[in-house]
């Protein structure tokens, strides 16, 4: 929805601004104003749900996220999982891929780190989810943003915990998520 309607939106109002720029040069800036906005439309839109996410695994999307992420980003990121997801269905999935991104982007913006570590672990009866980094830590943890109360809500919808040790050499955020019960 937010791609295909705000989307459709704006290439509307960018015809109307080249239709414009053959009168007047001064529109150009709001022309590249429009396609900059509609890059992170359809970056946006592809974070909240990927093209391939009802064919692709959970840890299949990751893996290309962070391949993406290592040749666009000066932070370098390394992906793990072990063990196999069979208990989660796709909306459970789908909140937990909202998590690490959510996790990942206050890495990127606010960490100051070189290096971090994502790793889902599938044991027996729940899922951990940790993420590391070598950044200077969170200072003032008493002022979570938005960011990270999504996450905490998402966590508490999934019946989950999460645990922050955050210090001047790093964070470690620890989540752990216990399978579904089988109805």
């Amino acid at each position: 929805d937010l791609h295909d309607d705000l989307g459709s939106n704006l290439a509307a109002i960018k015809i109307g601004l080249e239709e414009l720029r053959s009168n007047d040069e001064k529109p150009a800036y709001l022309i590249d104003m429009v396609d900059n906005a509609s890059t992170s439309i359809r970056n946006i839109a592809h974070n909240l749900m990927p093209a391939d996410f009802e064919n692709t695994s959970l840890t299949e999307l990751l893996d290309k996220f962070y391949l993406r992420l290592n040749t666009e980003n000066k932070i370098s990121f390394q992906f793990y999982s072990t063990g196999t997801n069979h208990r989660f269905n796709k909306q459970e999935d789908l909140m937990i891929y909202r998590i690490i991104l959510e996790l990942t982007n206050n890495i990127i913006k606010h960490s100051g780190a070189e290096k971090a570590t994502i790793q889902l672990i599938y044991y027996d009866q729940h899922l951990e989810i940790m993420i590391e980094d070598n950044g200077t830590g969170m200072h003032n943890q008493s002022t979570e943003g938005i960011g990270l109360n999504n996450v905490r809500s998402r966590v508490d919808y999934l019946r989950g915990r999460i645990n922050t040790d955050s210090g001047p050499i790093g964070t470690t955020i620890t989540i752990h998520i216990p399978y579904t019960p089988v109805q």
